[in-house]
């Protein structure tokens, strides 16, 4: 499985300044960081809405997101998003060869890598709404694009000048909760 998407209201944090706790994806179009995640101090909040899967959050923030380029992360087995706010942009899976990518961004974490796209076909896709709460397997490779235009040009290796402006202007919000067990193992439990 992919992704799903989850029946659940969800309270809107506090806005308000938090700590940085980690920058990725820098962009090599902009030199502008893809994801900076916040500290999220209300955890608990949205962890007491899951409570049959509780025990297996490893780690939570607030999100900032601009665009990610196909990748998969390495350690991570499951990623709920509560979407805080979103522009329309496309979460599409792929499938085909994994070959390690480095293009697009200047850093590949130590828990993620970007893929070619060349060798990809996309298999699955949604676009998320504020209010939303999708459940993510980012152990398949994924990406988050502004549209399939933009999908098709990264996987034909050409330059897409319309993301320059759209990094710049757009940004995703969501709150992210991380998960040691698999996404199947997940819906199970929450649908118990």
């Amino acid at each position: 499985m992919y992704a799903k998407q989850l029946d659940i209201s969800f309270p809107i944090p506090e806005d308000r300044d938090r700590e940085i706790l980690s920058e990725h994806g820098k962009l090599k179009i902009s030199n502008r960081p893809s994801l900076i995640r916040r500290n999220l101090l209300e955890v608990d909040d949205y962890l007491n809405l899951l409570p049959q899967v509780r025990d297996f959050c490893i780690d939570s923030s607030i999100s900032d997101l601009k665009l990610l380029s196909p990748h998969l992360h390495t350690k991570d087995k499951s990623v709920i998003n509560f979407y805080l706010s979103t522009n329309n942009e496309i979460t599409s899976f792929w499938e085909g060869k994994d070959e390690f990518d480095d293009r697009w961004t200047t850093d590949g974490g130590d828990t993620y890598y970007n893929v070619k796209p060349e060798n990809l076909d996309v298999v699955y896709r949604f676009c998320a709404k504020p209010g939303d709460v999708w459940i993510l397997n980012p152990q398949k490779i994924h990406s988050v694009l502004p549209d399939i235009q933009a999908e098709e040009n990264i996987k034909k290796g050409n330059k897409d000048r319309r993301l320059i402006h759209y990094v710049r202007k757009n940004t995703r919000k969501m709150i992210q909760l991380i998960f040691n067990i698999e996404i199947d193992e997940m819906i199970e439990r929450i649908y118990a």
